[in-house]
């Protein structure tokens, strides 16, 4: 008797599928009407919103990504780059974000690292902005990895911690627990203090993630309505 394999599940095969980059211009156009409902307060102390106090590192939660870059001021857009993954799903995201009228660099703690800080590094030292995401691509969720500080002390650029604050949300299941505000809702762009790491002064490294942690919480809201 002649055996007949079994034909494999769905459920059992490692989904290897991202999404095509075509979708990228008609996420960004919904992404920028989806921003556009929303109603949003700036909390800004420093006065870290504004291009004239590029350049700066501008470091963020990867949960916050989705609607980040369609809230802020187009003179900002103009002269900001963002880091993004350079993994195959990365693609889309770059796409996305190209669409939203921000230049991607791609490279991230586990794939091509050294080459996106270089590019950081360079558009820094031509005066624009960089959005760091402190615990991407891949977690834990609110950990910094240090990556960002050596950009800081190689640049001479501020950290600046940025959250996006939405009580009035959904709420993804994924590592980061993605957030989404909700169409019309009222949403938060908070800046803080800025942090700065001279390369001419020790810094430990684990110290000064912890530092750049506690910035970060001190901005982040994550009470629900």
């Amino acid at each position: 008797m002649t055996a007949v394999a079994s034909k494999p599940s769905i459920f059992s095969l490692k989904n290897k599928r991202t999404m095509p980059v075509w979708l990228a211009a008609p996420a960004a156009y919904l992404i920028k009407a989806w921003s556009a409902s929303c109603r949003l307060s700036v909390v800004d102390p420093a006065g870290c919103y504004d291009s004239a106090r590029f350049p700066a590192i501008y470091a963020v939660w990867h949960n916050r990504i989705p609607l980040l870059g369609s809230l802020l001021k187009q003179d900002m857009r103009n002269r900001l780059v963002v880091l993004v993954s350079g993994s195959r799903d990365g693609n889309y995201g770059a796409a996305v974000v190209r669409h939203l009228g921000v230049r991607p660099v791609r490279g991230s703690s586990s794939r091509g690292g050294m080459k996106a800080l270089r590019e950081l590094l360079r558009e820094l030292g031509e005066g624009h902005a960089t959005v760091v995401p402190l615990d991407g691509p891949r977690g834990p969720r609110y950990e910094v990895q240090p990556g960002i500080v050596l950009l800081a002390r190689k640049s001479g650029a501020p950290i600046v911690p940025v959250s996006l604050n939405a009580p009035d949300r959904w709420q993804a299941r994924s590592w980061d627990q993605t957030q989404l505000p909700k169409p019309f809702s009222r949403v938060e762009l908070r800046f803080g203090q800025p942090l700065h790491f001279p390369a001419a002064e020790d810094v430990d490294l684990t110290t000064a993630c912890r530092q750049i942690r506690q910035a970060m919480l001190e901005v982040t809201r994550d009470r629900r309505r």
